[in-house]
């Protein structure tokens, strides 16, 4: 197995979550020619994870959803572009299953955080909240700080002459921004390349992390 894709795969099976969700699924039709992409994943993990034979990854890899060109194996590429495809599949072909509570367990508890906004008028006093889901969060270290656990906790700022959308009062709001997380393990990928939207080339990332 290649390295970048055995390193995101070492991740998922670390994953206790997504390890109970995809042993919930029915095995039975793994090996089939017909076989989901979610089958063929957990097939992958049981072999890792239980020592049965040697793990075949290669349905896993040449069926990935890549935006753009598409994952070679003998090519260097990045862990987090292999990430975001491999959640991707996972995602898809979860949805074709009908079983919620397989979902719930895969999908909710194991691979989908969100950022939480809050925000209260100072005029008026009305509240709100939204929310933003995602699979992974990105960092930049680099503009940040580089202090990971500071950059998870809560954020506020003010923002001036802000119209009210429940009463139109004009006035500054406290907005606040926290980030929930889908479990207690944080796994940091680091970014070795850059994708060049006018070459359509990957370029290797060469700032330096510490």
């Amino acid at each position: 197995m290649t390295c970048f894709f055995n390193a995101v795969i070492q991740l998922m099976c670390a994953c206790s979550n997504l390890v109970e969700g995809l042993l919930q699924l029915d095995s039975s039709n793994a090996s089939c020619a017909n076989a989901t992409f979610l089958e063929h994943f957990q097939k992958l993990v049981v072999d890792i994870l239980f020592g049965n034979g040697f793990p075949d990854h290669t349905h896993v890899f040449q069926n990935l959803n890549v935006w753009g060109s598409r994952l070679e194996i003998g090519v260097q590429h990045d862990a987090e572009e292999a990430l975001s495809a491999l959640l991707d599949s996972v995602v898809e072909s979860e949805q074709s299953q009908t079983d919620g509570e397989i979902k719930e367990a895969m999908l909710s508890k194991s691979l989908s955080g969100r950022s939480v906004f809050r925000s209260k008028h100072s005029v008026c006093g009305h509240e709100s909240e939204s929310t933003d889901s995602f699979n992974i969060l990105k960092i930049c270290l680099a503009k940040e700080g580089g202090d990971i656990v500071s950059l998870l906790k809560h954020k506020s700022e003010t923002i001036s002459d802000y119209k009210c959308q429940k009463c139109g009062a004009i006035g500054d709001i406290c907005r606040t921004e926290s980030t929930e997380l889908p479990s207690n393990l944080l796994f940091v990928q680091i970014k070795r390349f850059e994708f060049d939207m006018r070459t359509g080339m990957r370029i290797k990332v060469c700032m330096a992390v510490c």
